[in-house]
Parts: structure tokens; C-alpha cells; sequence
């Protein structure tokens, strides 16, 4: 089930691939509880977050709610009030990632919830050959050790997973 696309194209690589997506309905929630496999909820130039209820419901035992949100600059709190609601809901495994160097054509997915593979991706994206550089790094780790990191990206993609 897909949330938000209102005209965007994000998920037009699913449907390419043959996955047959089903939109939500504009007024009211969706029927047929806990039967999904996935829910897309596409937040991407300013549209605003999906309002059923309850998101867990519509997953079968498995399902992903996966959450795509893209902002001009930052993605700031946004990206906090996606992962409140997704503790709030009760999903077991909640994941985010960093689309670089774009939602729209990635080249890499960058794991965000330990510093490591952050940090060996701000070793390649930015290097560090110049002062200029070595600044952006230094900002950019001193936000990765207080989890402040997610927040200065221009794009998160929270990947939550219902286990039962």
C-alpha cells in the first residue's frame, strides 16, 4: 500500500519491477487489517505524514512500514516524529538510512543507526584533502557521537518491521 504519492514517481522502480502497489484511499482508513506486506509512505517535497490510526494494523506478522522523506535542505524533525510514532506503535525493528546522493537515483544506502558506517561514508563523500573538508568532516562527526546526524541529511528513509 502506498501513501502520499499524489503524482510522485519514487516508487515508480517497484512498479517496474512488477510489485503491485495499492493505493490509499483519500478519506477514511484502509480496509483488510493486517494484510500487507509493505506500506510506502512517500513524504517527499513537503507533503505531509499519513494519517490512519494505526500503520501497524495494515502489516501482516513480517510487514515493513517504510517511510521516505526528502526536504530541500534538511530533513530535520521530521525525521524524529516518523520514529516516535514508530516506537509509539510498537514496531520491533526500526531502521534508518541515508539515500546518497539521492532518493531519486541512490548509488549507495548508508546505515544510520551505528556511527560506523556513517563515518566510512563521510570518508569517501567528503575526504578530507582540504581545510574546507576537513571542517564539514569534523561538524559531521561531532553530530554522528550526539545522534544528531539524521537530522542534517536531505533525505531518511525509516525501514520499521512488524514481527508478529
Amino acid at each position: 500500500m502506498e501513501f502520499g504519492s499524489n503524482g510522485s514517481n519514487l516508487f515508480a522502480s517497484l512498479r517496474q519491477a512488477g510489485v503491485q502497489i495499492e493505493h490509499s484511499m483519500s478519506q477514511g482508513e484502509p480496509s483488510g487489517a493486517a494484510s500487507f506486506d509493505l506500506v510506502l509512505e512517500d513524504r517527499t517535497n513537503g507533503r505531509p505524514p499519513a494519517r490512519p490510526e494505526r500503520i501497524r494494523t495494515l502489516l501482516a506478522p513480517g510487514g515493513r512500514w517504510v517511510v521516505a522523506l526528502e526536504k530541500k535542505r534538511w530533513v530535520g524533525m521530521a525525521g524524529d516524529r516518523v520514529l516516535r510514532r514508530a516506537r509509539r506503535e510498537g514496531f520491533e525493528t526500526i531502521e534508518t538510512f541515508y539515500a546518497y546522493p539521492s532518493l531519486r537515483s541512490p548509488r549507495m544506502l548508508v546505515p544510520l543507526d551505528w556511527p560506523e558506517p556513517f563515518l566510512y561514508f563521510l570518508r569517501l563523500a567528503v575526504g578530507v584533502s582540504g581545510p574546507r573538508q576537513r571542517l564539514l568532516a569534523l561538524g559531521a562527526r561531532c553530530l554522528c557521537a550526539l545522534r544528531l546526524h539524521r537530522m542534517f541529511l536531505p533525505n531518511l528513509i525509516v525501514v520499521a518491521r512488524r514481527e508478529r
